[in-house]
This record gives structure tokens, sequence and C-alpha cells, in this order.
């Protein structure tokens, strides 16, 4: 059954706070409601914040502390995340829209793009975490050669919990996606989740079609 049908009706008015404090534990109710009343109050707040994440997390997988300085490391993030961010969130929530059309989905790229915003609460805090973090570690955070990543959680409670909390909020994270997608696009969780990966799936079978069309001449 679609757990849209059992959900009830979106409350009229939500202050801001309300949205932030009961997405996590009411997440249908309120993607519900942002839908309704196409709310965007922080949206691109929300994007900014979560395409500075996304930066940092690129900075740590390609080990940019081992070419830059933290200071320029930390600008460049903050700056680039910031103009990129709604961008990737956007082209995303396109795709999404396109390819949950073949799956029987009805949502517009705008009406994704909203509800995915305020799933990305969660991961927006791992921020907080990230300062934390690069004040224990400094910018061993971001280098290959490192004693923090390699070795568990690094050494020291407060890293271990820092780490332990990110990962928990990143999960969550995934998780509301899971959730908005299946609320706007009317789809069983299974379906929700084929959706958010058919993009990535299609992108690979197109890169393996190349590739074997390059050996192949």
């Amino acid at each position: 059954m679609n757990p849209y049908d059992t959900n009830p009706t979106p409350p009229d008015y939500l202050r801001e706070r309300d949205i932030f404090t009961r997405i996590w534990l009411e997440p249908r109710l309120m993607f519900r409601y942002i839908d309704a009343h196409q709310h965007e109050v922080s949206l691109w707040m929300l994007l900014v914040l979560n395409g500075m994440v996304r930066a940092f997390d690129r900075a740590q997988q390609q080990n940019a502390g081992d070419k830059m300085s933290l200071m320029a490391l930390v600008l460049l993030c903050i700056i680039g995340g910031s103009l990129g961010g709604w961008l990737s969130v956007y082209i995303y929530a396109w795709l999404i829209s396109k390819t949950g059309k073949w799956l029987g989905g009805t949502a517009e790229p705008r009406a994704l793009l909203r509800v995915f915003a305020y799933a990305g609460i969660p991961s927006a805090l791992t921020l907080l975490l990230l300062i934390v973090q690069i004040g224990l570690y400094g910018e061993r955070l971001f280098q290959e050669d490192n004693a923090v990543l390699s070795n568990g959680f690094g050494v020291g409670a407060l890293g271990s919990f820092t780490f332990m909390v990110q990962f928990a909020l990143q999960l969550w994270t995934a998780s509301l996606f899971v959730i908005a997608t299946a609320e706007l696009q009317r789809f069983s969780t299974g379906k929700a989740i084929l959706n958010l990966v058919l993009p990535a799936l299609i992108l690979i079978a197109v890169v393996l079609l190349i590739v074997l069309s390059a050996k192949l001449l």
C-alpha cells in the first residue's frame, strides 16, 4: 500500500523552526507540507550549506590537503560549495523527475528540489562537526598519509564521537531523500530507492558503452 494514502493532511501553517524540528520524526508530514505550500523559506540556505558539505567531502576523498594549505582548502570549499551546491541538487532533482516518470511518478523538478533541500538538514549539521574535526586534526584531515581516518576513528574520545555522529547524520539524510522521493512521486520505499539510483545506473551504462565502443574500434 502507498504510504501517501495513509498520512494525515498537512497543517495549514508551520513556522520554519517547526519544520526543522519535526522533520526528524515526522518527515512524511513535513515533506507533504513543503510540497502543498511550495515552501521555500530556507531553500537556498540549505542548498548552499549542503553544497559546502559535499565540497569538504570531495576534498577529503581527493586528499586535497596534500596539494594546498588548510586555509586555501577551506576557502575553496566554502566558495565552490556555495556556488555549485544548488546547481548539483537541481540537476539531480531534474534527473529524478525525468527518470521517475518512467516508473509512473509525477513530481516536477522544482518540487523535488524543495524537499531535497529540507531533507539535507541533518547533513548540513555535519558542518558543525567538521569545525571540531578541523580544530582537532588540522590539515591532516584532508591528507592521504594521516593518522585520522586510516586508524579507525582517530585519536581521542571527542574525535571518535564526531565521526560517529557525522556518519549517523549522513545516514539519516539518505533516509530522508528516500522518504521525500516516495512522498512526492507517490512511490513505495523500494521504488523510491530505484528512482534515486536510476541516474547513476544510466551514467554507468553510458560510460560502459563508450568504453566498449572505443575498444571495438
